[in-house]
């Protein structure tokens, strides 16, 4: 902990592992490090917002998580790197809406003996919550109408690269080279977008409202396939009060 409401937390982890069976030996590692997350949960205000700013926060982080799985006396070696990049952002007004935003970053790469696999993810968030004024001070629309609305897009990517990463097979000093095992192919290449939307209220003895979401998936490859989905639910609550049953 430090001054100010400022927290840093540090893990590390290390994890060995050997696998025997009656024809192979198999030795695993994993490390997990840096492992950082820094979380600042109120952030110090101005006196020129603290009139309509109740709280603010702010969260970050790096992970790097590494594996090596070997095959005793064999050529099966596979080895993997993950990076990983999480952050958030919190606001709460003096008006009981508050907002979040949400970042989640991720690049991978994985070795096997045949080529490398690399990826990178995007994810990221907005959402939105809060009250509205009631429509009446009395009778059965006395209470306020909540509100939650949500916005994120996903982004993929992943491609494909032939060859040796390990340099365990000797290259032809006279060949002219294979272009492919230059180029990192892709075979992945993806949007996701998504709004989800409830709104409700309470009308004694009910609990009324409406739930909406909107998803869009593409494709940037080929053909560039996508689909687009659109819901809308209406639901219901009863609130029954129950006394002794005698």
């Amino acid at each position: 902990r430090f001054p100010l409401g400022l927290g840093l937390n540090v893990d590390y982890s290390d994890n060995d592992a050997v696998i025997w069976t009656p024809v192979t030996k198999t030795k695993n590692n994993g490390v997990v490090w840096p492992n950082l997350t820094l979380n600042w949960s109120r952030l110090p205000l101005p006196a020129s917002l603290q009139r309509w700013v109740a709280s603010a926060g702010i969260r970050i982080g790096y992970r790097l998580q590494t594996s090596r799985s070997e095959v005793a006396r064999s050529s099966q070696l596979r080895e993997s790197e993950i990076k990983t990049i999480p952050a958030s952002f919190n606001l709460a007004l003096t008006t009981e809406w508050s907002f979040g935003y949400n970042l989640d970053w991720s690049e991978d790469e994985r070795r096997d003996p045949t080529g490398v696999t690399r990826g990178d993810k995007l994810l990221h968030s907005l959402q939105i919550t809060g009250r509205l004024r009631p429509l009446s001070q009395q009778g059965k629309f006395q209470h306020p109408v909540r509100i939650s609305l949500r916005l994120s897009q996903d982004k993929q990517n992943q491609c494909r690269q032939l060859g040796d990463p390990f340099g365990l097979t000797e290259p032809d000093p006279g060949g002219a080279g294979d272009a492919s095992l230059q180029v990192c192919e892709p075979f992945i290449d993806l949007r996701i977008r998504r709004v989800d939307l409830t709104v409700g209220t309470d009308i004694p003895p009910f609990v009324l409202g409406l739930q909406g979401s909107w998803r869009d998936t593409q494709s940037e490859l080929g053909q560039r396939p996508g689909n687009t989905q659109l819901e809308f639910t209406f639901f219901g609550q009863f609130l029954l009060e129950t006394g002794e049953i005698r």
